[in-house]
């Protein structure tokens, strides 16, 4: 619903594709008022894009590590710090003090306004903007595409957005934001993360926010006049070198059926969508075995990896103990005694294609693996 918007092992690249049923994603799809969202995010990802568009494709992000966690709530508007905001949207997205504010109807999710420290000078401000922005219509599919512009003007004074001892006398500031968002539904097929399988929508969206800084000063003359570059040295990045300030934001997103929310978002460097630098992703990991946060850390050597028949698990000395396999929903597959060997092999033939976790709980060791 809300897609704006998180150190990373090996991605495997799969060219495996399996017939999946073309999904459309509505607003049944997506939460409601009091359900909570959780997200994951891996951070500084140097991370060539696995698959491609197109239809049943197979998206392998099997191996994403946890770097942070956080929430996003969907509360009513009139619980919200601005509860005038009622008069205009109808749901609202709390994520780290920052809230989000939509327009959902049964034809789009449209972006209508923001409040909190949006501009990061520690005073919150509240926007409606003057254009709604489209970020979802409904219902979405394989081979739509949408664009919108929108934006919002916000005026006041100096303290109005936290700034003080400013160089110059200024009587008041105004923000002019402007958002452009071109999307196109690139591919449907299977998403493996962590150890779910899922099938999804894939969205390719590429944004562009130009935010453009005025102010009124006697210095600079009547009316308002943008703000020098000299002038920006209270403000953070970016605003505080170039004005306006230009802010990409092109990322990979997939959906799935009743999932609330993009269930993975990969944002990428640039607008060829090459190469990603953050991940952030829906996954419970209470799902599958118990240690799986605690043993992250210690990786198990396995190969090949993904695997059609025999898993070969690699230890530095001789191991007693036992293997257990769980699926996605956290059962446990199998459960095989080892015994004094460096070099175990595990048949998982019989398993059903998809994602595992493997554990060896004697030597707090776990990885994850995909089935063929």
């Amino acid at each position: 619903m809300i897609f704006k918007s998180t150190a990373f092992g090996a991605i495997l690249s799969c060219c495996l594709t399996f017939a999946q049923a073309q999904i459309s994603i509505d607003l049944l799809d997506f939460g409601i008022i009091g359900d909570t969202i959780k997200l994951n995010h891996s951070n500084n990802l140097n991370l060539p894009m696995t698959g491609s568009g197109g239809a049943n494709q197979f998206w392998n992000y099997s191996n994403l590590q946890i770097d942070l966690q956080d929430t996003i709530a969907i509360i009513d508007p009139a619980n919200s710090p601005w509860p005038g905001s009622s008069q205009f949207s109808n749901a609202v997205l709390e994520r780290s003090n920052t809230y989000s504010y939509f327009d959902i109807t049964t034809s789009a999710a449209d972006f209508v306004g923001l409040s909190g420290d949006l501009f990061g000078l520690g005073t919150p401000v509240e926007v409606e903007f003057d254009n709604a922005v489209t970020q979802l219509s409904f219902p979405a599919n394989y081979l739509d595409s949408d664009n919108d512009v929108g934006g919002f003007t916000l005026t006041g004074t100096p303290s109005d957005f936290g700034l003080s001892g400013l160089p110059v006398q200024v009587d008041s500031i105004r923000v002019t934001s402007q958002t452009t968002v071109s999307d196109q539904y690139d591919g449907y097929g299977d998403l493996v993360l962590f150890s779910d399988t899922l099938n999804t929508l894939r969205r390719w969206h590429v944004e562009t926010r130009i935010d453009s800084l005025f102010m009124i000063s006697p210095i600079l003359g009547p009316g308002w006049n943008l703000i020098p570059p000299a002038f920006l040295g209270g403000f953070p990045p970016p605003y505080n070198t170039t004005n306006p300030a230009i802010i990409e934001n092109n990322k990979y997103e997939w959906f799935a059926k009743a999932k609330d929310y993009s269930v993975l978002t990969i944002f990428t460097t640039d607008a060829t969508g090459s190469t990603g630098y953050r991940a952030t992703f829906q996954y419970d990991t209470t799902i599958g075995p118990v240690h799986i946060k605690e043993y992250a850390d210690h990786k198990l050597s396995i190969f090949p990896n993904p695997v059609v028949d025999i898993l070969n698990l690699s230890f530095e000395d001789d191991i007693v103990g036992s293997i257990l396999v769980y699926n996605s929903l956290g059962g446990l597959m199998l459960n095989q005694r080892i015994a004094g060997n460096k070099m175990i092999k595990v048949d998982v033939s019989m398993l059903p294609k998809g994602a595992y976790i493997i554990e060896v709980p004697q030597r707090k060791l776990v990885s994850r693996f995909v089935k063929y």
